[in-house]
């Protein structure tokens, strides 16, 4: 995706499916700030390494509901980055230093 459409997430969507989410892939491992902008759902955010574990994750955030809204980093970097329904984590029992498998086609 380009980098407006990793710009743009999951805004202006009013529903998530319960085990749906979205992925952003990284050419390389970054430390880039999320936002919560123009959303209506509350994310789990999940931030992965380039090795396949979870370095950070930012748990239940609620959309901006004013004009301010504050950045989301993680404490280390990340090659990809898995918004899940907030709750997500907690239900799964995911927590940092656990192990994500991806398959993902290189088109």
């Amino acid at each position: 995706k380009t980098e407006t459409e990793k710009a743009l997430g999951l805004s202006n969507r009013r529903y998530l499916g319960d085990y749906s989410g979205m992925l952003f892939v990284y050419d390389a491992e970054v430390s880039v700030p999320f936002w919560m902008k123009d959303m209506y759902i509350p994310l789990d955010i999940i931030f992965i390494s380039s090795d396949g574990f979870i370095v950070d994750i930012s748990e239940e955030r609620e959309p901006c509901e004013t004009g301010f809204c504050p950045y989301i980093y993680a404490s280390s970097n990340f090659k990809y980055v898995l918004e899940v329904n907030s709750g997500f984590c907690r239900n799964n029992k995911i927590s940092i230093g656990n192990s994500v498998v991806l398959h993902l086609d290189s088109e």
